[in-house]
């Protein structure tokens, strides 16, 4: 909105900010700042392809001043709990720099049964495989392992979102399908075939004790990739005859 009203730019920024306040529930896990700084980097970067370099609609001088003051309505905002978080996280002392024992183990244990597989239709959570004492964590989570149907319904996001890569017409395909990918690859985290990525990008980014559950730090990247894919699938079908879809 900020780049298309160049005169309401300030009001967006605000508008921004307030926005942080309540989707940051005033304060965030370190984990979770990392993969949204993350996806905000990414988010940029395919933004300054698709408007300044690609479609031309905005000056790099414009994007870069909107950029820059979005960052600091940002932190100006929630300044207030940045600076403690930060403080905190240098004060509890994480072994950034030391692949330890208990957060590998923990890493292997969040990833047992985060496949390929489950991960695609949404189910990595560990939860969902564990019980005790022979009674089921989450026992309704049985009929989406056993169910044929709940089986095939759990892959409709990732059906509908592969359709859209490769048929939809909207620039914004170009970003959200590395998005997904990643997510994709991030969620499996230590597990077979591409565990041993995750591991080489946590041991050499020094970031493992802080991104050791990667299911609940990078499902949100499949999660915003699937909703806005599938919504490029469903405009597929715009204007077409004897198709009605409802919500």
């Amino acid at each position: 909105q900020a780049l298309g009203q160049p005169q309401k730019k300030v009001f967006w920024s605000i508008v921004f900010g307030l926005s942080t306040l309540l989707l940051s529930a005033f304060g965030m896990n370190p984990g979770i700042i990392i993969v949204v700084m993350l996806y905000a980097i990414l988010f940029l970067v395919g933004t300054f392809f698709i408007k300044v370099v690609k479609s031309k609609a905005v000056a790099k001088k414009d994007f870069v001043q909107t950029v820059l003051l979005f960052i600091f309505i940002f932190i100006s905002f929630n300044l207030f709990w940045l600076v403690p978080e930060f403080l905190s996280v240098l004060n509890k002392g994480y072994s950034l720099n030391v692949l330890s024992q208990d957060n590998r183990g923990w890493l292997d244990f969040v990833s047992t049964n985060t496949s390929l597989f489950n991960v695609l239709r949404l189910q990595g959570e560990w939860m969902w495989y564990v019980t005790h004492r022979g009674i089921a964590y989450l026992p309704y989570a049985e009929i989406f392992k056993n169910n044929l149907f709940f089986i095939v319904l759990g892959f409709l996001g990732f059906f509908s979102a592969l359709v859209a890569i490769f048929k939809s017409k909207n620039h914004w395909v170009v970003f959200f399908t590395p998005v997904l990918i990643i997510g994709l690859l991030a969620c499996m985290g230590s597990k077979p075939p591409f565990g041993y990525l995750y591991l080489f990008l946590a041991e050499k980014t020094k970031l493992l004790s802080l991104l050791r559950a990667p299911w609940y730090k990078f499902g949100m990247f499949i999660c915003l990739s699937y909703a806005v894919l599938t919504a490029f699938f469903i405009d597929l079908f715009k204007g077409k005859k004897q198709i009605v879809i409802g919500f």
